[in-house]
């Protein structure tokens, strides 16, 4: 997807929602930019190409992904330091007020402070405490380490799913995280007859069927416990479990069209984001949603 098609998307996007135009502009350009490293790191991984065809070919039947099966990439530390720059530089385009502490953060990476990859990997597995650490001792935004650290590793998973992705048998992926990179995700859209639903990588893109009634995060399949909310005539969905609290957004394809990429997705769908916030901020009474058979008490009834 080239950053043109991405701009497009983007205008298409912004006639109806014009307060998201800045955000997806940020969000379309690091996705290129992002594409365009995962290009220039393919041949890094390219040596261990069949290794990896064959694990994948067993993630299914282990149950786990990929990622974890290959252990270390052996990208080197100078690679990790080349993308966390890039990353930097794109952001610093687009949110120039964040110049002094993206400084600190590069400065501090080129002086070997702290490991790009080490930070990279910590955050994608939700461990936060190296990123605390960093932010911290640098007195910068953790919110803004936490982000560049998963850009960083970014380009790298999008390189391994692109090399793989054939060999992994994610039909029979039962799971709600990635197959690839075990990240769970918000994204999703429904396409087909019947209106399958996949699960979309929101870190390196791959995608798999999973089934409506089922939580992708606690595997809850109770469904007096899962609804969902239509928005903007049926275009969006937005899943809520409340065994585990936890919620997705899903595309209906057959409704909105296929004129967005699935990029795209986790920032058109913003608006379902702020929703379930403000779910969860109410206090007791019962949540008026809606159920898969469009019944209002989000039980499915």
């Amino acid at each position: 997807m080239s950053l043109d098609e991405f701009r497009q998307a983007v205008d298409r996007i912004s006639v109806e929602e014009p307060e998201l135009r800045n955000s997806l502009i940020f969000y379309a350009d690091m996705l290129t930019t992002l594409y365009q490293l995962s290009d220039e790191v393919t041949p890094v991984l390219e040596e261990k190409r069949d290794l990896y065809a064959q694990l994948a070919k067993t993630v299914v039947e282990r149950g786990t992904p990929l990622l974890e099966l290959v252990g270390e990439l052996g990208v080197p530390e100078d690679t990790w330091l080349r993308i966390l720059e890039r990353v930097a530089s794109k952001v610093r385009e687009h949110r120039p007020e964040l110049s002094s502490d993206l400084d600190s953060l590069m400065n501090a990476a080129r002086k070997g402070s702290f490991s790009p990859s080490d930070l990279a990997k910590y955050s994608l597995k939700g461990d936060l405490n190296y990123a605390r650490g960093v932010a911290a001792g640098l007195n910068v935004d953790l919110d803004l380490v936490n982000a560049i650290a998963l850009w960083t590793i970014q380009p790298i998973l999008i390189a391994l799913r692109r090399m793989v992705e054939e060999e992994i048998d994610s039909k029979n992926w039962l799971r709600g995280y990635c197959p690839v990179c075990g990240s769970y995700t918000r994204t999703a859209y429904m396409t087909g007859e019947g209106r399958k639903q996949y699960l979309k990588c929101e870190i390196c893109g791959m995608e798999w069927p999973f089934p409506r009634l089922k939580c992708p995060f606690c595997g809850n399949e109770d469904d007096k416990k899962l609804g969902f909310y239509p928005v903007d005539e049926g275009r969006f969905r937005l899943y809520v479990c409340e065994e585990c609290g936890e919620y997705w957004k899903v595309v209906d394809e057959e409704t909105a069209g296929k004129v967005i990429p699935r990029e795209l997705y986790p920032v058109w769908t913003f608006k379902l984001d702020e929703i379930a916030s403000q779910l969860k901020d109410q206090e007791g009474g019962e949540q008026e949603g809606s159920g898969e058979d469009g019944s209002q008490d989000g039980s499915g009834k």
